[in-house]
C-alpha cells in the first residue's frame, strides 16, 4: 500500500481522479487554470495533469519499479504543475502568460516572496542558445530570428584564431565585451554557443539580468548519429574527442533558468 494518497495500484492500476480532487482540494484552482493553446491542447491544468498521471501509470517501466519509486514518480508528476495557477493570468485578449520575470527573480534571489509581483523594468531580451556542437544552432537562428545581432562563440573563435582544443577564456571575454555592448543600448542579441551545463548558462543569464534584459533560453537537441553528421559537414568540424568532453558536463536547461525556456528536439 502507497503511503501517497490514490496512488495507482496493481493490477488495476487506475487513477482515481474523482477521489484525488476530493483529497486535494488545490485540484479544483488546476482546473479554473487556462492552458496555454500553443504548448498545451488539453484545455486547463487539471486535464493536463490528468493526462500526465495516467500516462505515466500506463507505462510498464513505471509498473515494473518497486512500490516506493511509483509513489515518488506518481507524486511528482500530480505536483509537478501545482503552482500554475498562482503564477498565470490571461490577458484581455486571450493570451494564457505566466508572470515570467517574477519567476526567474524568485529562483535567483535566495528569501525571495513568492508571491511577490515583480515590477518588469527589464529593456530587451536576449535569446542563449543551448545545444552541442552541430545540432544546428546557427541554422535554427536563421529561421525565425534571421535580424537578431548574434555574438557567436564560433564567429570569435575565428576571428582570434583560437582552435576549440585551446584554452577558451580569451573567446569568452570577447563575447562578454560585445554583448555588454549590446546590452548599454538595451538592444536584443542572441548568444550563440554551447552552454550545455547551467553553471556555464548561469554566469550569462547573470550578466543578462544584471542589465535588465529578459532571458530565453533555446535548447536544440537531435540524434546521436545526426548530430555526428551535422558537425562532419560544418567548414570547420569541431574535434568529436571535445563533443566528448562536452557531453560529460551536458545539462539540460528547465524552466527556473530564464524568463522562458525553450526544448526543441528533432
Amino acid at each position: 500500500m502507497s503511503w501517497f494518497p490514490h496512488c495507482p495500484e496493481p493490477p488495476h492500476w487506475r487513477v482515481d481522479w474523482p477521489a484525488i480532487e476530493q483529497a486535494f482540494g488545490w485540484v479544483g484552482e488546476l482546473a479554473g487554470c487556462p492552458q496555454d493553446p500553443l504548448h498545451h491542447a488539453e484545455g486547463d491544468v487539471a486535464t493536463h495533469t490528468r493526462l500526465a498521471c495516467e500516462a505515466l501509470t500506463g507505462l510498464l517501466a513505471y509498473r515494473a519499479r518497486p512500490p516506493e519509486d511509483r509513489t515518488l514518480l506518481f507524486a511528482a508528476v500530480l505536483l509537478h504543475d501545482v503552482a500554475k495557477p498562482a503564477c498565470t493570468r490571461q490577458e484581455p485578449d486571450g493570451r494564457i502568460t505566466a508572470r515570467a520575470h517574477a519567476r526567474f527573480l524568485y529562483f535567483r534571489t535566495p528569501g525571495r516572496d513568492p508571491d511577490y509581483a515583480a515590477y518588469d523594468d527589464t529593456a530587451c531580451e536576449v535569446v542563449l542558445l543551448s545545444g552541442l556542437p552541430g545540432v544546428g544552432k546557427d541554422h535554427w537562428l536563421r529561421e525565425p530570428l534571421p535580424d537578431l545581432p548574434v555574438v557567436s562563440l564560433d564567429a570569435l573563435r575565428a576571428e582570434l584564431r583560437v582552435d576549440p582544443t585551446d584554452p577558451q577564456q580569451p573567446v569568452v571575454e570577447a563575447a562578454r565585451e560585445r554583448a555588454k555592448a549590446y546590452l548599454r543600448r538595451g538592444q536584443g542579441f542572441a548568444w550563440n554557443g554551447t552552454n550545455l551545463s547551467r553553471e556555464v548558462r548561469d554566469r550569462c543569464t547573470s550578466l543578462f539580468a544584471a542589465y535588465n534584459a529578459r532571458v530565453r533560453i533555446v535548447y536544440l537537441e537531435v540524434s546521436e548519429a545526426r548530430l555526428l553528421r551535422q558537425n562532419r559537414a560544418r567548414p570547420a568540424p569541431v574535434p568529436e574527442a571535445v563533443i566528448d568532453r562536452l557531453m560529460a558536463r551536458w545539462e539540460v536547461p528547465d524552466r527556473t533558468e530564464g524568463h522562458r525556456v525553450d526544448w526543441i528536439r528533432d
